[in-house]
């Protein structure tokens, strides 16, 4: 009878083992869920926050190069660019940002679909307030010079 009690104890204590094995590789799991989770929404947090830099970066060249050309070209698509960062233009479908302005490049088509501007798509991204809130302070910096932007754009227009 020995043998059978310590039979028994050995087969208990492997199902007790396995159980615990089963329950902590479970637990790991949702531990890595929860990790891929954040750092998928930490790299689409800051490919939000750089396309905020990126359009400030294009306004300005283009702004520029309108200013030294006088090619109408740059006129329209920097305000194609504050269009689609404004939500006033839907975005491509296919997500991509527009960081290459070609001057050859045919105008951009009208993709039918909501238009949503950064700051609403960094709300939902789900931003902390006070990341919010540093951020409208760059767009507002930003928009600043917009309206700067936009009066010379007048001058030169002879408005």
């Amino acid at each position: 009878m020995r043998i059978g009690v310590f039979i028994n104890f050995c087969l208990i204590v492997t199902v007790l083992g396995l159980s615990l094995l089963i329950f902590l590789s479970s637990q790991v799991l949702g531990t890595l869920d929860e990790i891929t989770h954040a750092e998928r929404q930490k790299y689409r947090s800051l490919e939000l926050a750089n396309e905020l830099f990126q359009s400030s970066e294009d306004l300005t060249k283009m702004a520029r190069s309108y200013v030294t050309t006088g090619n109408s070209v740059y006129e329209q698509f920097f305000f194609e660019i504050l269009d689609i960062r404004n939500g006033k233009r839907p975005r491509l479908q296919d997500n991509r940002s527009i960081t290459y302005w070609d001057v050859n490049r045919p105008p951009l088509p009208n993709v039918p679909g909501d238009a949503i501007s950064l700051m609403d798509l960094m709300s939902l991204e789900g931003f902390s307030e006070r990341e919010l809130d540093l951020l409208r302070e760059s767009k507002e910096n930003s928009d600043n010079l917009v309206t700067l932007v936009t009066t010379a754009f007048a001058c030169i227009n002879g408005l």
